[in-house]
């Protein structure tokens, strides 16, 4: 039986989606929904109806350019995942606009796994490539650490990744493919923070005792 349901009522436009990217409980019960396509955060109460939304596309504040996953914190502020670049746009469990959160250094495209945790810190990781991709040689999938105000912390791991090469009579336009049944490293920061990270000089080392075990 499922605890949550959303999209019976076909009458309403809200409970209509074309990419839900992410969701997240609220405190309340209610629960918050990114729609990729529309740019919007809805929220739905417990029964599943339509009680607001939040966001559209533009680069003004609260805007959107590609809402692309979303968690929700202690105190009921929500995260969305955003790009180009990736970002995290901030907002109250009202829809109010709370301030938006850039990496430094900036990541072009979406992290390639990890999450916000709940005291705002967050763990992206970011593909980094060799210097020529001719299948010999994995990409390395870099997890790093940033603070509640997106400045990185430091490294936390390095893991080998998929091999890339170019695919036959496409060099000329970068288009990469990979080695069949190649082994592809994901990252999920789904378990909260035991301390607060603090490392002034970006020195990551002890970084890996301030999570859970289960956090990668």
């Amino acid at each position: 039986m499922p605890i949550f349901r959303v999209g019976d009522d076909e009458s309403g436009d809200k409970q209509w989606f074309s990419s839900v990217r992410g969701a997240g409980r609220i405190s309340d019960g209610s629960v918050a929904v990114a729609d990729r396509t529309s740019a919007e955060v809805r929220i739905f109460a417990p029964d599943g109806r339509h009680l607001r939304s939040t966001g559209r596309h533009g680069e003004g504040p609260g805007e959107f350019q590609d809402p692309f996953v979303l968690w929700v914190l202690p105190g009921d502020t929500i995260w969305v995942g955003d790009y180009r670049p990736y970002r995290f746009v901030v907002f109250t469990a009202e829809g109010e606009w709370v301030r938006n959160v850039t990496l430094d250094p900036i990541y072009p495209n979406p992290s390639r796994g990890g999450g916000v945790l709940d005291n705002g810190a967050s763990v992206n990781s970011v593909s980094r490539s060799p210097r020529a991709r001719d299948f010999t040689k994995p990409d390395t999938l870099v997890v790093e650490v940033h603070d509640r105000d997106g400045n990185r912390v430091g490294v936390l791991s390095r893991f080998p990744t998929r091999r890339l090469g170019p695919a036959p009579d496409t060099k000329a336009y970068n288009y990469y493919i990979g080695v069949l049944f190649d082994p592809l490293a994901l990252v999920d920061a789904s378990s909260p923070w035991t301390k607060s990270p603090r490392h002034s000089n970006g020195d990551a080392s002890g970084l890996a005792a301030s999570l859970h075990p289960s956090t990668l």
